[in-house]
């Protein structure tokens, strides 16, 4: 089902009436509404598709199966019609837990992206699903089937995505989990996890960086001693010296966040590490996947 850009839309992006600010606790009744008859037309629950196809019932039947086992319950929702299609409905139209209903998002899509013939329907529902994200403010989008929590449009479009593509191919799939886990964690509130994943996605992309060009390294090399070998093997040429000593400094900078935030013992009191530090992190990490990856694709 695609999204037509109706005359009251562009008025309202003239007139600068656009979200200001990105929501992350709570999913307007107007999107729920846009997200069930993307599902229907998705899944054909409304019509004898639905119910004469075998695929489409595996793929509710998985979903619900799941969140009922994850979440300890005989049902996700309380469904008169006693089928599991209707019962996620439910479930979608009524959770308040928006983080919930993020998991069945993402199972719906990893499921329906495992099956060839839904894969380009798949892709339409996860196109049309972010734009919907977009125009009611939510601060999620969808990338490679997960969810990701988004801060900063620019900086999301600008670096965070270039950065998991370029991670998206052999030998990197390691930095991609990781720096994947980094945003989950950051979107779940688990700011320790998601400091510790973000500089781990760094130096492993290091690490695939140099296992593809053959330059030595020990596993036990942490992100500055990897930056040190990617610099005596000339990965930065001489006139990006500024340049050069800015990224070290920053990775110097995630590196004591993480030691003094994260990887050191908490002692007598709990330390909470804030939200913005943790953003700054994640934001940071994602620039220098996307540097190094440049300077990677030019060295080649």
């Amino acid at each position: 089902m695609a999204v037509t850009d109706l005359f009251s839309k562009r008025q309202k992006r003239l007139r600068g009436g656009g979200p200001d600010v990105y929501v992350y606790d709570k999913l307007p009744m107007p999107l729920r509404i846009q997200l069930l008859y993307m599902l229907d037309e998705l899944l054909g629950g409304e019509n004898e598709f639905y119910k004469t196809h075998s695929v489409c019932n595996q793929i509710v039947h998985y979903v619900v199966k799941t969140l009922r086992l994850e979440y300890g319950k005989y049902h996700i929702a309380t469904d008169p019609e006693n089928d599991d299609y209707h019962e996620l409905i439910l479930f979608l139209k009524r959770e308040e837990d928006i983080e919930k209903v993020m998991d069945a998002i993402e199972l719906i899509v990893s499921q329906a992206r495992d099956y060839s013939g839904y894969a380009e329907e798949c892709n339409d529902f996860v196109y049309d699903l972010n734009i919907r994200f977009r125009e009611h403010g939510v601060g999620f989008e969808i990338i490679n089937g997960e969810v990701i929590r988004i801060d900063s449009r620019f900086h999301h479009a600008i670096v965070v995505k270039p950065a998991i593509q370029f991670l998206n191919q052999p030998g990197f799939k390691g930095a991609q989990q990781e720096f994947i886990l980094a945003y989950e964690h950051y979107r779940h509130g688990r700011h320790k996890e998601a400091l510790n994943e973000a500089l781990k996605s760094v130096e492993s992309t290091m690490r695939a960086i140099c296992s593809a060009r053959d330059w030595p390294y020990k596993s036990s090399d942490n992100a500055k001693r990897l930056i040190v070998i990617l610099q005596n093997e000339k990965l930065f040429p001489a006139y990006y010296q500024s340049h050069l000593t800015a990224l070290v400094s920053l990775m110097e900078g995630i590196i004591s966040l993480r030691n003094n935030e994260s990887a050191h013992g908490q002692g007598p009191e709990v330390r909470e590490v804030r939200d913005d530090i943790v953003a700054y992190a994640l934001h940071m990490t994602a620039s220098v996947v996307v540097m190094l990856a440049g300077l990677h694709k030019d060295r080649s």
